[in-house]
């Protein structure tokens, strides 16, 4: 991390990784199926693109220093099908079950949060720091918020009347806006395959919207 806490050589160092991939794909893609492509995009890419993710990445998708990787990413997603380099990759996406950088963040940090909301014994594990305060906590009344099962407080304001940790806060408010039956998931798998689910349905209508 950069001593600004700024995240743009980290990011710069994964595109290196990931340049590399590119490489390889551009030989792989001439002689290995779309299907064999995607599971090695899953094998060699995806692992440095939720490396940490997050702490270095956002959800929001106009951040400028997200820009060079989320374009990498399209680079890697062309190579899997094969297709020209100015084909549109949202698409192939859709087709291929594949997230972008800011929703890969958002499946990273709802499931990072979620082994705190719903804790279990884990082993060999260091003690978090994390402390999520609910809106039922709050109020001894009924609140519209309190009334929503896992809904936390504060939201992205920029006085907080608790004072939290950063990323604490951050996470709050995109744990927030995910659906509540998929809060609501008990089981860590069964809760990421519903959010990836969600994710997907978003970039398909965000298709549609733009078509």
């Amino acid at each position: 991390m950069q001593h600004t806490l700024k995240h743009q050589k980290t990011i710069t160092n994964i595109i290196r990784k990931l340049q590399q991939v590119i490489h390889k794909f551009r030989y792989a893609n001439k002689l290995l199926s779309t299907c064999t492509m995607n599971e090695q995009y899953y094998s060699l890419a995806y692992p440095h693109l939720i490396g940490a993710i997050s702490i270095w990445g956002t959800d929001n998708p106009n951040s400028t220093r997200l820009q060079p990787l989320i374009r990498t990413q399209k680079k890697l997603i062309r190579l899997i099908k094969n297709v020209p380099p100015r084909t549109h990759t949202r698409p192939l996406m859709i087709e291929l079950d594949i997230l972008g950088v800011t929703d890969l963040y958002i499946l990273r940090v709802c499931t990072q949060m979620h082994q705190y909301i719903y804790q279990r014994k884990q082993v060999n594990r260091p003690e978090h720091n994390h402390n999520y305060v609910s809106t039922a906590q709050m109020h001894e009344y009924p609140t519209r918020h309190s009334k929503k099962l896992h809904y936390y407080i504060p939201n992205r304001r920029e006085n907080p009347k608790h004072a939290m940790q950063h990323y604490t806060r951050q996470y709050t408010a995109i744990w927030n806006a995910i659906p509540l039956e998929i809060r609501e998931t008990h089981t860590i798998e069964i809760f990421k395959t519903r959010l990836k689910k969600y994710l997907l349905e978003k970039q398909k209508q965000k298709e549609i919207e733009q078509a």
